[in-house]
């Protein structure tokens, strides 16, 4: 099964619509969309990790069995997060993380 075809199964079975999917994930039009689950067009990594945000699942589970090797790697999608969350937060927040961080490590 194609990504677009996880994509198209997974939000049917929540209901949503195509012109829903795009406007949460940032996309102007539904086109995207119809285009990613047809197959015509791949989604780039950032593109694929909002739709998995939104239709609330892993970005594995879209690209799980998919045939068309895409190349998508979760690590670095996770990693992404994480510079997100650390970038949202304040200069103590960071030293205690790191604190934290730190004593997992074992140091």
């Amino acid at each position: 099964m194609s990504i677009g075809e996880n994509i198209r199964r997974i939000r049917e079975a929540q209901g949503m619509k195509q012109t829903d999917l795009a406007k949460l994930v940032g996309y102007k039009t539904r086109s995207s969309i119809c285009k990613i689950e047809s197959g015509e067009c791949d989604p780039s990594q950032k593109s694929l990790a909002r739709i998995a945000a939104v239709l609330n699942v892993r970005p594995s589970e879209l690209i799980d069995e998919a045939e068309d090797g895409n190349g998508y790697d979760e690590g670095a999608y996770l990693n992404d997060q994480i510079l997100r969350l650390v970038a949202r937060m304040t200069p103590q927040e960071k030293y205690l993380a790191i604190e934290v961080l730190k004593r997992f490590a074992g140091k």
